[in-house]
């Protein structure tokens, strides 16, 4: 899979869809921020995420990505499949676990998101 958005060859936020979702998401030897957006939202500018996609560029054990929620069919697989309760949203799918996504409990912004996947990245590194 490619790892930038298209367009845009700094960064490396990753597209998934319903074809490439179980790959890019559910890869059991990464940890995957998803951002579910809704393309008309705040969240669906991406600009914190192209940040975030760019501090963790040389960490393959890492994966940035987005999925586009206003798509019917990806809106019903992320939240009847996979549990992810509010659209749009930033879920963290943790390497090496089940695939139960983990709620962002912070503010949408470039610090406090690195922040949460560094504290994921570590959970896992640790085991």
């Amino acid at each position: 899979y490619q790892r930038r958005v298209h367009g845009d060859p700094t960064s490396h936020v990753v597209t998934v869809r319903a074809h490439n979702f179980e790959q890019i998401v559910l890869a059991r030897d990464k940890t995957v921020l998803l951002c579910v957006y809704l393309p008309w939202t705040p969240l669906g500018k991406h600009e914190p995420l192209k940040e975030v996609s760019r501090h963790f560029a040389p960490d393959k054990d890492v994966v940035i990505a987005k999925l586009d929620a206003s798509v019917p069919k990806y809106r019903i697989m992320i939240t009847e499949k996979y549990g992810v309760k509010t659209v749009p949203s930033l879920v963290i799918f943790p390497a090496g676990a089940d695939p139960t996504p983990i709620d962002f409990p912070g503010e949408y912004n470039t610090k406090e998101l690195i922040r949460f996947v560094e504290s994921e990245v570590e959970k896992w590194r640790n085991l």
